[in-house]
Parts: structure tokens; sequence; C-alpha cells
């Protein structure tokens, strides 16, 4: 009964440490797109933008690009996509850290 117990707190630590790596990986790639100009390192956020459509367009820059404004519906679903990014990247931590485990008690 003991080592039921011991094994359940440290699958809860586990679990607690690979969502707090999946938050910390997130808000690392936040600020690597913000730091490189990127859309690359939140791939997982434009994905799920995209699936709302384009924008409106508000009118055009003196370049002649056209200028975008973000509707609430993409403003949820860039929410949406930082969720499942975490999600996504709170996974593979659990999944490694599970890895790691098992090397380590099999050394």
């Amino acid at each position: 009964m003991a080592g039921r117990r011991e094994r359940a707190r440290g699958n809860a630590w586990t679990v607690l440490l690979a969502l707090v790596l999946g938050l910390v990986i997130q808000a690392g790639m936040v600020g690597l797109m913000l730091v490189s100009r990127s859309d690359l390192p939140v791939w997982n956020v434009v994905a799920i933008v995209n699936l709302a459509g384009p924008p409106p367009v508000i009118g055009s820059s003196e370049t002649g690009e056209p200028m975008l404004e973000g509707t609430p519906v993409h403003y949820l679903f860039a929410i949406f996509g930082l969720i499942i990014g975490v999600v996504l990247y709170s996974a593979l931590a659990y999944y490694a850290l599970g890895v790691l485990k098992r090397r380590r008690s099999s050394a």
C-alpha cells in the first residue's frame, strides 16, 4: 500500500513538473517570436488562428502592404493555440521525464 502511494506521489510530481516545463517552453517560444520577429516559434498559434480565416483589411500602409486587424474570434483562437501549445509541450516533457526516470532506475 505504501509503495502505491509513493508511486502516485511521484507521478503527481512528474505531471506537475511536466506542466511547468510546458508553460516555460511555450513562454520561451513566445519570447523567441518577439525577438526574432518570426512566426515559426509559435507555429501552433498560427495554425489555429489560420482556421479562423483571413482578418479584415482596414487599409494600406505607405508601402502598399495591406493592414489587417484581428477580430475577437482571431484573439480567441490565438488563446486556444497557446493552450494547445502548453498541452503539447507538457506531454512531450512528461514523456521525456518518463524516459529519464526509466533510464535512471535501470542503471
